[in-house]
């Protein structure tokens, strides 16, 4: 089955649960297709206050997919697509939110931007049919989109995530923080000790805690975003008790219980 025969099936099968988008760019970012209804409206939000060559170079540096958050909270799923070495496309399911964000905190966002009455008005028709998807829906997503363009298997470790940056004093600042990389190590660390049963895991955790740095998650409320770290964590720690022997019916159950 060729690659853009197994997207359509994809798109068509998400469609019957959720009303999201597939869309898909050239490597210079440029629109080539979408199912979106609103493209011209949103095709821009992607890369908000963003240099497009910065924004392809990020995101194009590995060909995993990569969970995007802009600074509005919208989010997508992005993959690259390469061909021996050579960067062809972008496939991208979305946008969705993983939390129901309020309406005024969506306004305030678009009032940061020289956008004209009736376009404000336009994104705001749009953003309220956009759905709420859980992340742990949105990993499966993901690792499925992957499989549909390269026709192999990844797992939720496999999986990026990167945020649009944010202008200060007309400088863009850039969230990546200088942990970021301990930060992926204690997580990989993290991981290995559920696959391998390692109990010796609470000095390692006080570790992160202290070290450790954790993406945005939620727009402004901290008990969300905390609840939506555990969510993430669950999910994580969930899939690498499967990899290490458990069996999914146990690890599916236990993953629902401590939701």
């Amino acid at each position: 089955m060729e690659t853009e025969t197994r997207l359509s099936l994809f798109r068509d099968m998400i469609s019957c649960c959720h009303n999201l988008y597939l869309w898909t760019y050239d490597s210079a970012f440029h629109l080539i297709t979408s199912n979106c209804p609103e493209q011209t409206i949103i095709d821009n939000l992607f890369v908000m206050n963003r240099s497009r060559d910065d924004f392809i170079r990020q995101i194009a540096e590995q060909d995993t997919p990569v969970i995007y958050t802009n600074e509005m909270g919208l989010m997508w799923v992005m993959t690259p697509y390469f061909l021996d070495n050579e960067l062809l496309r972008f496939y991208i399911l979305g946008p969705f939110f993983v939390d129901d964000i309020p309406p005024k905190s969506l306004e305030a966002q678009l009032n940061k931007h020289n956008l004209s009455v009736p376009l404000r008005q336009e994104f705001m028709l749009f953003l309220h049919k956009l759905p709420v998807i859980s992340l742990s829906r949105i990993f499966e997503y993901a690792i499925m989109l992957y499989f549909c363009i390269t026709e192999k298997k990844i797992t939720v470790s496999a999986l990026r995530y990167h945020e649009n940056t944010r202008k200060i004093n007309g400088e863009f600042i850039q969230r990546e923080s200088m942990d970021a990389h301990g930060t992926y190590k204690g997580e990989q660390e993290m991981l290995r000790m559920v696959r391998e049963g390692d109990l010796n895991y609470q000095s390692h955790m006080n570790k992160m805690s202290i070290t450790g740095h954790l993406g945005k998650l939620s727009n402004g409320d901290p008990l969300r975003q905390m609840k939506n770290a555990v969510l993430v964590c669950i999910t994580l720690f969930s899939r690498a008790a499967i990899e290490g022997g458990l069996t999914p019916e146990v690890s599916y159950t236990l993953t629902d219980h401590y939701f």
